[in-house]
């Protein structure tokens, strides 16, 4: 009977002890997953600059003054409806100010560096694994959020570009 306990014993401790290295395992490469990730968010977050907004801000100005131009002038007799609603997309992303666009960005950085500065401390000294955490799970939404802002500016670039190729059609004359 004593064997029996001390085998089960051994094999309870043994499966503990495995699932303990597989848990720790798994936590160090989500680590190193999290730390590649702020390397990658990072990178992401540097190209979208102020002046790279407001370059594409002076950029949307140029064609929605040129897109008026060809209206008013009747360079094209039908406007294809596709082109409309680019146009309308750019006009709505051209009202919006800026300025809250950059203060996202600069909130985005400032939190990354933040999490980021929690992480590695976190390898220097005890930290409560709740607050190493949280720094993941920030993290995780900072990389959602910046998912959706390279969808944004690829929308936006495809309907820059879809409207660019209009209007050089229009002013070359094809109607």
């Amino acid at each position: 009977m004593k064997s029996a306990f001390r085998s089960l014993a051994i094999i309870i401790s043994i499966s503990l002890l495995g699932y303990f290295e597989l848990s720790n395992a798994a936590e160090n490469h989500m680590e190193e997953c999290i730390e590649e990730s702020i390397e990658e968010y990072k990178e992401v977050i540097c190209q979208y600059t102020d002046s790279r907004i407001d370059a594409m801000h002076a950029c949307i100005a140029d064609i929605m003054k040129s897109y008026k131009q060809m209206q008013t002038s009747n360079l094209c007799s039908k406007i294809p409806d596709p082109i409309k609603t680019s146009f309308d997309l750019l006009e709505m992303f051209y009202e919006s100010p800026t300025c809250e666009i950059k203060q996202i960005l600069r909130e985005m950085r400032s939190t990354l560096c933040e999490m980021e500065n929690i992480i590695e401390t976190s390898e220097i000294e005890e930290i409560c694994i709740d607050k190493i955490k949280y720094a993941h799970s920030v993290i995780r939404t900072i990389g959602e959020d910046i998912s959706e802002l390279i969808q944004f500016y690829i929308i936006l670039d495809i309907n820059i570009n879809r409207m660019q190729e209009f209007i050089m059609q229009g002013s070359l004359g094809y109607k």
